[in-house]
């Protein structure tokens, strides 16, 4: 894992989807909270289409959050724009995740343009995720499904630096939660919250939250 200092890679999770849970300013690096206008009218591919279809068993767990989310809006929701979108790729073998995040320019600040890639991969009966970004944080993570529509990306201890995990949790309605959570270097089990937020899919596509398999 490269990072530039522990909290300069809040990117690695949220990269344009964190939602208006910041009460000011997010440090600098962070993603930005886009509004709906940001988004590209693309149409979002749910769970139960053909795409889950093509995913192989181990990543199957994980077709709830195929296609592309926005932040649900909130009441400071103009300091950033972007999306992030979860497409099948290799014939099913993977999910690629593609975000970016746009800063205007603020107080003195340049415009900023933030841009990131995770690759989502099925290895043996185990799920794993690679994440890169135009800052040179690379991480890798262990994902696991708790249940339908519920996934959890944690990444791997390092020594000597800090540790991230990451939930996503679709809810009945079909907006997708997410919560970013950080351990200190030294403490890989002592998460906390560092942010959370509330997605939709971009299509306004109705989706239901996957049933637990009888």
């Amino acid at each position: 894992m490269r990072v530039h200092g522990w909290l300069s890679v809040l990117v690695p999770v949220l990269a344009a989807v964190a939602g208006p849970a910041w009460s000011q300013q997010p440090p600098a690096g962070a993603p930005a909270r886009p509004g709906p206008e940001a988004a590209p009218a693309r149409a979002a591919r749910g769970w139960g289409s053909a795409s889950e279809a093509q995913l192989v068993p181990a990543l199957r767990p994980l077709s709830f959050l195929l296609g592309e989310w926005e932040a649900l809006p909130g009441a400071d929701s103009t300091a950033g724009a972007g999306t992030a979108s979860f497409s099948v790729a290799l014939q099913g073998r993977a999910i690629v995740r593609v975000s970016f995040a746009e800063y205007p320019a603020a107080r003195g600040r340049l415009a900023t343009r933030h841009d990131d890639l995770m690759v989502i991969f099925a290895e043996g009966d185990a799920v794993r995720a690679d994440y890169y970004d135009n800052e040179g944080h690379v991480i890798r993570y262990g994902v696991t499904a708790r249940g339908p529509g519920e996934a959890v990306f944690v990444s791997d201890v390092v020594p000597a630096e800090p540790r991230y995990r990451l939930t996503y949790l679709l809810a009945p309605d079909g907006t997708l939660g997410g919560r970013f959570e950080v351990a200190p270097p030294g403490a890989p089990e002592g998460f906390r919250t560092y942010l959370s937020w509330m997605t939709r899919p971009v299509s306004g596509l109705d989706r239901q939250r996957p049933q637990a398999p009888r």
